[in-house]
């Protein structure tokens, strides 16, 4: 009888582990955080950007699409010179980094305001850092 209930835990492990790791992969694949949308740029701004990533076997299965802060970045300075692209929408939902990047990130918005692209901040609800990344946006939507 020990021998069963042994054997359902291994079970129920395995399964559970299975289960997370397709939910994992699942979730990577949906999330989507930059897409250009006829000229536009529309960043949803959600998450912690790490400064690199975890390039273990685990660590890459658990990516999805998360990138770091540094690509981020010069990917916002690179659009910014970019002709093709003609604005940016911040779809703010969660800033979760620290005042530094914080600050790294509004010049790069800032970036856009100099070449004459308008900048528009979206946001549904927010705190301080939220706020913060949206100001330095030429308007900023609020959620009714």
């Amino acid at each position: 009888m020990k021998r069963f209930w042994i054997v359902i835990a291994v079970l129920a492990l395995f399964l559970g582990g299975l289960f997370g790791f397709v939910r994992s992969v699942v979730r990577g694949l949906d999330e989507q955080h930059v897409t250009v949308d006829g000229g536009v740029l529309v960043w949803k701004v959600e998450g912690a950007l790490p400064e690199e990533l975890d390039d273990s076997f685990w660590g890459q299965v658990r990516r999805g699409t998360e990138t770091t802060f540094t690509d981020t970045l010069f990917g916002l300075l690179r659009a910014a010179e970019d002709d093709r692209i003609t604005g940016l929408v911040l779809d703010v939902r969660e800033a979760n980094f620290d005042w530094a990047k914080l600050s790294e990130l509004r010049q790069a918005v800032a970036a856009f305001r100099e070449h004459d692209k308008p900048v528009v901040a979206y946001l549904e609800g927010g705190f301080t850092k939220e706020y913060a990344l949206a100001t330095a946006a030429d308007r900023i939507v609020l959620a009714p």
